[in-house]
């Protein structure tokens, strides 16, 4: 009994020992590291790649999953969204895409869209460069498209997270996701 209290004892020491040593801190008795986003998949202003005219709504504070809401993004439907790529993305950018590209951004609580960031992957899910023409592309085409629902919380429209991907293939899109 003797024996077992003393490896208690030092399971315990190695335990605060080890947790001292990090750089992280006990919140509700689950590890924190501070150096993380407060909510996964944030998208933090950039003034390299982000239009300097576009702004969240509230400071930025609390932005929400699209499927938070008990409503579809899209005033339309997304087939509308679609035929909308379809007819107005530059498609001969895209002439030897083959692929899938993923474009998350932030609709704002006027429904303007913005924070852009755009990820392409090949069918062996292999990452892509995309060309600028080809990004400027698609975010003309997202800026112009003005249909995004505006999405409420207690009757106040919100700033919200979506993400797009379009699946091409010799050039064409061939399908809108989600």
């Amino acid at each position: 009994m003797l024996h077992s209290f003393f490896v208690i004892l030092v399971v315990v020491q190695l335990s605060t020992t080890i947790l001292s040593s990090c750089k992280k801190v006990v919140k509700n008795d689950f590890l924190i590291d501070k150096s993380l986003s407060t909510k996964v998949g944030d998208i933090t202003a950039n003034i390299k790649v982000d239009t300097l005219n576009f702004k969240e709504c509230y400071g930025g504070q609390n932005i929400s999953q699209y499927y938070a809401f008990n409503d579809k993004p899209y005033k339309n439907g997304k087939s509308h969204l679609k035929e909308y790529f379809v007819e107005n993305l530059n498609q001969e950018n895209f002439k030897s895409f083959n692929g899938l590209i993923r474009i998350r951004f932030i609709v704002n609580c006027k429904g303007e869209t913005g924070r852009y960031r755009i990820h392409a992957m090949n069918w062996k899910y292999e990452k892509q460069e995309l060309k600028i023409k080809q990004k400027s592309s698609i975010i003309t085409c997202l800026n112009s498209y003005g249909d995004f629902k505006l999405l409420s919380n207690n009757e106040f429209p919100q700033n919200y997270y979506f993400y797009i991907i379009l699946k091409i293939e010799e050039g064409l899109i061939q399908e809108l996701l989600p």
